[in-house]
């Protein structure tokens, strides 16, 4: 199975946060699956981080593991974004959710807003 995975999802995994679910680390973990994770939320972190909104465990260019593929944003990716409703205010997460569609990927998330929108939730 192909997975993005949503921003706080990678940072709860590589700080063995509690809140990262065990059927979330199960998706992670098995090898069968291919992991990806978006440059917006790279650049989401740098950001927050940035900012001191954030600590990362990692300087951002050894922040996702090498197992992990980035997406890169596409222009295709943007023209989804555009067509989506603004239900859930982050622009980060309808890149994620866009990007998803797009490229057919599941999406692993703890964020419930995102059941509002055409896309396939993981976990």
């Amino acid at each position: 199975m192909k997975i993005l995975l949503d921003t706080h999802i990678l940072l709860w995994f590589l700080t063995d946060d509690e809140r990262l679910r065990k059927a979330h680390i199960d998706l992670i973990d098995d090898k069968q699956n291919e992991l990806f994770f978006s440059i917006g939320s790279l650049w989401e972190i740098a950001i927050k981080a940035g900012l001191f909104k954030l600590t990362i465990p990692n300087p951002i260019d050894s922040l996702v593991p090498a197992e992990i593929q980035l997406l890169d944003i596409r222009v295709s990716h943007l023209t989804a974004y555009q067509q989506l409703p603004i239900i859930h205010k982050d622009p980060f997460d309808r890149l994620l959710i866009a990007q998803a569609r797009v490229e057919n990927l599941g999406l692993l998330t703890d964020d419930e807003k995102f059941q509002h929108y055409p896309v396939k939730l993981l976990g």
